[in-house]
């Protein structure tokens, strides 16, 4: 682990503590902030094939376990390996059927976060609450997780950005340049259930439509777009 992780994990800490604080007098910032976490994979520079990215963590670690997480290690295992939930139950289809992908050790092996590690009960309470934290508490959180995905992506110099879900891939972008994160207009025009782009010139990124219920829009159209690329 280098010094820029290290800091990284440190300022985490601080913040994801300072919101804690602000939790104890503050009843709406209370409901809306359900824990911290930054990963939910192994992070092993320059050895990850694949960088999997959300938009935040949803609320399962408080809703099944009572308590809000306070969490800045890696994980000794992938949750697509260890837990069941929707999106990994798509995973499992694309990366696992013989005539999909054939290939758990790519999914298992690969990078997983999300482009802010504060937990919420959907995407919209994560506006709310960042709203609130800027400007009523002067904490700019966006401008942090830019620091910090950034941060995340050079250390693991992934093959494939893959972005779970259209809103995903959206705020990604907005943590780079137009320089940098460079769309694919003609293959986006094509395509209503995929996007993508290159970042900084190497990288393709990839950004898949989810239904409401968190599932893939087109779970066939994924497993086509990513072999092209593997």
């Amino acid at each position: 682990m280098n010094n820029e992780i290290e800091n990284m994990q440190n300022e985490v800490d601080k913040i994801a503590t300072q919101i804690e604080e602000i939790c104890k007098i503050d009843k709406e910032v209370d409901s809306l902030y359900l824990g911290t976490q930054i990963f939910f994979s192994p992070l092993n520079p320059q050895q990850m094939d694949l960088f999997f990215i959300g938009i935040n963590p949803g609320c399962g670690s408080y809703k099944y376990g009572g308590s809000k997480p306070h969490s800045l290690k890696p994980l000794e295992k992938s949750v697509y390996e260890t837990e069941e939930f929707a999106l990994q139950d798509d995973w499992l289809y694309i990366f696992g059927e013989k005539e999909k992908i054939n290939n758990l050790d790519l999914l298992y092996n690969g990078f997983k976060t999300n482009c802010s590690f504060i937990s919420t009960k959907d995407s919209e309470a994560l506006r709310k609450l960042k709203s609130i934290l800027k400007y009523k508490y002067k904490m700019d959180l966006s401008s942090k997780e830019r620091e910090w995905i950034r941060t995340l992506v050079s250390y693991v110099e992934p093959r494939i950005i893959i972005c779970e879900g259209f809103g995903a891939f959206d705020s990604l972008s907005k943590m780079y340049t137009s320089d940098e994160f460079i769309l694919d207009e003609d293959e986006n025009k094509k395509s209503n259930t995929h996007k993508i782009a290159d970042l900084n010139v190497y990288i393709p990124v990839l950004g898949f439509k989810r239904r409401i219920d968190s599932r893939f829009e087109n779970p066939e159209d994924v497993v086509d777009t990513l072999i092209t690329l593997l």
